[in-house]
């Protein structure tokens, strides 16, 4: 709460005019009494204006807010095929059967390891001969209907050399998830 303008005790003894905000240079005369000095009245400020910039302001944030939690939501229950790719090369580096589960149809996981141990031989097998980085980039995505083909560019170093393959994987859609459910590496040379 702010003192309203008036003249008072300015700690000295002596009357001094506040104009509300400060202390002015006009003293109150001792043998007559105080005059309020010709002071301009400055325009008040409104508050409204900062009220409606407040409520502009929060309506942005609440929209943009809200539209984050869509997009979130959207990616979250229907993320794309590429990411599925990108998830099941995390699989491989975590050794994650759990992970890997999420991945793939349980037609290719029976196919390809047999069983989660299969899956860790495998890992363990792969480690032993590329025990460096392995980047995975996706290089192309399509989708048709429940299907889906990814190219993913797969970098790797091998006996010292820098390897790169174009590794295509083709998914289908089961109950809104994408699920690999074959790979093709390229033919060896």
């Amino acid at each position: 709460m702010t003192t309203p303008p008036g003249w008072f005790d300015d700690g000295s003894g002596r009357q001094r005019w506040w104009d509300g905000a400060a202390w002015t240079d006009h003293f109150a005369d001792q043998q007559q009494a105080p005059q309020a000095p010709q002071v301009q009245p400055q325009p008040r400020k409104s508050r409204t204006l900062w009220i409606v910039l407040a409520a502009v302001v929060g309506g942005v944030l609440l929209l943009g807010g809200a539209a984050v939690a869509v997009v979130l939501l959207l990616v979250g229950t229907q993320s794309g095929p590429g990411s599925t790719v990108l998830a099941f090369d995390r699989a491989w580096e975590q050794r994650s059967c759990e992970l890997l589960e999420s991945t793939v149809t349980e037609d290719y996981l029976t196919e390809t390891f047999t069983d989660c141990q299969g899956f860790v031989d495998s890992v363990d097998e792969f480690l032993s001969r590329i025990p460096g980085e392995y980047r995975v980039e996706i290089v192309s995505s399509a989708v048709t209907g429940e299907t889906a083909t990814v190219v993913a560019e797969e970098s790797y170093v091998e006996e010292g050399q820098d390897s790169t393959d174009f590794v295509t994987y083709s998914l289908v859609r089961d109950g809104g998830r994408w699920l690999i459910d074959a790979i093709e590496y390229p033919a060896a040379e």
